[in-house]
Parts: structure tokens; C-alpha cells; sequence
């Protein structure tokens, strides 16, 4: 719920569907938050220009798709994720398809403190800087690995896209390269931005941010 002055904008009743697992080892879980510095991070999946946002689309003159669902396809990375899991491979993990390339780094790092680095061109493609950032496409895993367990990680993941976009880094900053793009804040003021009273304002400054440079 999001009040417009005097105005109260409620979006639709939205279903919500939560599921619970059974963890055999709860010492092998996972958690979202980058580690230690030195650490590489790791892109699995493949980004497409699916925005899923017409407002966005429109402003920014898009050819954006909708988001496609390749449920067959997807089954593959979290068997593969899970094999990583169980082996001890994967420091830290999140999906990036709910929340976007311009979000996860940004929660992944104000959680842990640690700050990273990543160049994530090649990834982009022809895309432009924010048809990238705001992609919707699922079955997307931002990982984090050790250096020396890239190789054994690589080849689990087999046929799947694989890309070492960076590292976690000691300094508390998060810098981004998207081809001419280039994104680079302060853990502190990534906080800040997260728990903003909207989605629309921490949106808004990560492309104001990446415009003004």
C-alpha cells in the first residue's frame, strides 16, 4: 500500500504461495549474503530483454518482451545449484529473476557489508544499460564461490551459462560495469535506498545514478 497524498493506492489481492522443505544437514544452508573478500561471483543463467514493466518500457522507448516461462529448462539449475550446495562450492546464493540485476547485488552486500565488483558487458549483450538492470527473466542465480572451487563449480553447472562477473571486495562499495554504464555506491547508502518507503524511489535513484554517469 502506497499513499499518494491524501489518496490511498492498494494494489490488487495477490495470491502468495510459500513452501517448506526439509533440510537434512542445516549446517550445509546457504544463506544470500557475500562472504569474504577475494571471493569470485558467479552469473548462472541467461538474461534476456524481458523487462515486464510497461511503464519502464515505454518510457525508455523498449522493445522489451514479456517474461517467458521454460519450466523444463530451469529444472536443470536447481538440480545442479543443489549438487554445487552439497559439495560446500557455493559460499552465498540468490535468485535474480524476481529481483532484478539492479537489486540483488545491492541486498547481497548491505546484508553482509562486504562490498563488490562486477562487470557484467559481455552478460548484456545488445541490451541497453537499464533493459539489463530490469530484466524480469527467471531462472537466474547470482553465486558466490571461492577462487579455487570455480573450475569444479563450472563443471557442474555443465551446458548451462556461466559467468564470472566479479568479486566481493573489502571495500564497502558496490561498482557495476554494463557496458558504458557504470554504477558505484556505498554499501551504507545501498541500505539506505533498500528499506526506502517504495520500490519506485530505490528504482528511480539506481537509474538516475546510472544516468548521471
Amino acid at each position: 500500500m502506497e499513499k499518494a497524498g491524501r489518496l490511498c493506492c492498494s494494489i490488487p489481492g495477490t495470491l502468495l504461495i510459500s513452501a517448506i522443505g526439509v533440510i537434512a544437514d542445516v549446517r550445509k544452508c546457504v544463506t544470500m549474503d557475500f562472504k569474504k573478500p577475494g571471493n569470485a561471483i558467479v552469473l548462472v543463467g541467461l538474461t534476456k530483454n524481458e523487462l515486464g514493466l510497461p511503464i519502464l518500457a515505454r518510457s525508455q522507448a523498449s522493445k522489451a518482451e514479456k517474461r517467458q516461462s521454460r519450466l523444463h529448462a530451469f529444472a536443470a539449475y536447481y538440480v545442479f545449484l543443489r549438487t554445487a550446495m552439497e559439495k560446500g562450492l557455493v559460499a552465498s546464493c540468490h535468485d535474480v529473476s524476481g529481483r532484478r540485476h539492479c537489486r540483488f547485488p545491492c541486498r547481497d552486500v548491505h546484508c553482509g557489508q562486504p562490498g563488490g565488483k562486477l562487470d557484467l558487458t559481455s552478460a548484456s549483450k545488445s541490451m541497453e544499460c537499464h533493459e539489463f538492470l530490469f530484466s524480469e527473466s527467471a531462472g537466474r542465480f547470482i553465486i558466490e564461490a571461492k577462487p579455487g572451487d570455480i573450475p569444479r563449480l563450472k563443471k557442474i553447472f555443465n551446458y548451462l551459462p556461466f559467468m564470472v562477473a566479479g568479486k566481493v571486495d573489502k571495500n564497502k562499495k558496490l561498482n557495476m560495469k554494463i557496458g558504458r554504464g557504470k554504477l558505484n555506491l556505498d554499501v551504507a547508502e545501498l541500505k539506505n535506498l533498500w528499506t526506502a518507503f517504495s520500490g519506485r524511489r530505490r528504482n528511480n535513484k539506481v537509474l538516475n545514478e546510472m544516468k548521471r554517469r
